[in-house]
C-alpha cells in the first residue's frame, strides 16, 4: 500500500549518463527543495569517470518551483554504497545540506 502519494509536473526532465539503466540492481531516488539541479556536461563527463556504480539518471525539476526529483540507477546497493564514501564525490551535492535531502531506497527494482 502507498500512502502519502504526490504527483509533481515536470516539463523540464533530462536523462543523464545512460550505461544500461535497465539492467540496475539498485535505485535511489532523491527530492530537494532546491530550486533546480542542473549539471554541465563535463560534471556528468567526470562523474562518468569516478562512478562506474552508475549506469544512468533522471532529474526533473518541479514546475511549481519545489525543488527537483533525480532518480539514480546503480550496478547493486554495495557499489553505490561504496561510491559514496569517494572523496572525489564530495563536491558532487555541494551547497545542499543532507538534512533538505528526502531518500527512497530501491533495492528490488522492476524496470521496464
Amino acid at each position: 500500500m502507498l500512502n502519502d502519494v504526490v504527483f509533481r509536473d515536470c516539463s523540464d526532465a533530462e536523462m543523464w549518463m545512460d550505461r544500461g539503466h535497465h539492467d540496475a540492481g539498485f535505485v535511489q531516488i532523491i527530492q530537494s527543495p532546491s530550486d533546480t539541479e542542473d549539471h554541465s556536461d563535463e560534471e556528468l563527463d567526470e562523474l562518468e569517470e569516478i562512478r562506474a556504480d552508475i549506469v544512468g539518471g533522471v532529474t526533473a525539476n518541479h514546475d511549481d518551483g519545489s525543488g527537483f526529483t533525480t532518480v539514480v540507477y546503480f550496478t547493486d546497493e554495495a557499489s553505490a554504497r561504496a561510491g559514496e564514501s569517494k572523496p572525489e564525490f564530495d563536491d558532487w551535492h555541494e551547497g545542499f545540506e543532507p538534512e533538505e535531502r528526502r531518500f527512497w531506497d530501491l533495492t528490488d527494482p522492476w524496470i521496464d
